[in-house]
């Protein structure tokens, strides 16, 4: 049984949706990650400790809530951006 390719013109617009998803992800994370630089800086000010697991946790479980069927995805994209977001808060 041989699986045909999708035309060239099918295959483009799916990477080009692809493509613009990843442009909203950019700036999305570039946003929370200013906010994250921010919320370290008041943090050391008031001398409160970076991680907050019950925080990151519920981040988390938030995320999943409304993941659909990528939730183990979406968990594992999320505890990235938790380690990433610790990172630029120190």
């Amino acid at each position: 049984m041989s699986t045909k390719l999708p035309e060239n013109k099918l295959l483009n617009n799916i990477r080009y949706e692809i493509d613009m998803t990843d442009n909203l992800i950019t700036e999305l994370l570039k946003k929370r990650f200013d906010s994250v630089k921010k919320l370290g800086k008041l943090k050391r000010q008031n001398g409160i400790k970076i991680t907050d697991k019950k925080r990151e946790k519920d981040v988390i479980k938030n995320a999943i809530k409304n993941a659909g069927s990528y939730k183990k995805e979406i968990e594992e994209v999320f505890k990235k951006v938790i380690t990433l977001s610790r990172r630029i808060q120190r």
